[in-house]
């Protein structure tokens, strides 16, 4: 399996300039043993972060691939690096210490798409060892990405498009480039904001558009998109066909996606829902007054 693949999930607001998503459990998770006990806090990355009450402090922890009833300590992957929180993430409860755990990426993302349990020892006398489920097919153990019911995306697509009538209004597309995409899932569909310009030959325009996309066609490693929606245009026009030198374009988009998408992890949202690279075919009618064009575009597009 991929080593960044649960990066690349956690990681879903770097393409906004945003911090790293948290995954939390939906449902609390934790176990007792006397005066210690531990609860699962959240996931950012490679690292896992347990909420801890007594004054013990943690002395390992390991992933192991299978239930809670067959983990032990000093078995399975061991933690690179144990110590506090670093993120600046604060523990529900006054009386809990965030205590995080780096493993092996690898590791992680292999845990999370089996049925895997987290096992911490704890240095009293005897040692203790307590234990988590981390993923299942149970849905009590679902994840949350951020604060929303989510997940957001965002991200970008550029590329270059042709016309297919109206070569004389439009001239040739030479790049369109939307460094903002923001969208989120709403049941099958994913209402989708771009915002970004475009380069014509015999103009330059800022874009604006709004579409609704869908995926019915999901595969471990692929998925294929359609939208359709209307996009805005400002325009401001050399050697055009009137003589007017800015004009309000706009008109109806369809788009074509064909992405690749990471394979999906027990608890996460369905993975067509997260991060997406690919390529998208679209074609969009353009109107003013005095101006009319048909154009097909190529785009390269990350979510």
């Amino acid at each position: 399996m991929e080593r960044g693949r649960l990066a690349i999930v956690l990681s879903i607001g770097a393409a906004c300039g945003c911090t790293p998503m948290v995954a939390r459990p939906v449902f609390p998770r934790g176990e007792t043993a006397g005066p210690m006990s531990i609860r699962l806090d959240h996931l950012r990355k490679d690292r896992v972060a347990i909420a801890v009450k007594g004054s013990e402090r943690v002395s390992g922890a390991w992933l192991h691939a299978g239930a809670v009833a067959s983990a032990t300590c000093g078995a399975g992957v061991a933690a690179t690096a144990i110590g506090p929180e670093q993120h600046g993430l604060e523990p529900q409860s006054g009386d809990e210490i965030l205590v995080e755990m780096q493993f092996p990426g690898a590791a992680m993302t292999d845990s999370l798409a089996q049925e895997s349990t987290l096992s911490v020892e704890v240095a009293s006398d005897p040692p203790a060892c307590l234990r988590v489920p981390l993923a299942g097919s149970d849905p009590k153990l679902t994840y949350q990405l951020g604060s929303g019911g989510g997940p957001w995306n965002a991200g970008m697509n550029g590329g270059a498009f042709v016309p297919l009538s109206g070569k004389n209004d439009v001239g040739w597309g030479v790049f369109e480039w939307n460094p903002f995409r923001i969208s989120r899932w709403t049941g099958p569909v994913r209402p989708t904001v771009d915002v970004g310009l475009a380069f014509v030959t015999r103009m330059f325009s800022l874009h604006t558009g709004a579409m609704l996309m869908a995926f019915p066609l999901v595969f471990r490693h692929a998925a294929v998109g359609v939208g359709a929606g209307y996009e805005v245009r400002p325009s401001w026009l050399h050697d055009s066909v009137d003589g007017d030198r800015f004009k309000w374009v706009h008109g109806p988009r369809v788009e074509l996606d064909l992405v690749y998408i990471n394979p999906p992890l027990l608890g996460f949202p369905p993975h067509e829902k997260l991060q997406k690279l690919g390529i998208g075919v679209w074609a969009a009618r353009l109107d003013a007054d005095h101006f009319a064009a048909t154009v097909l575009g190529l785009s390269l597009v990350r979510n």
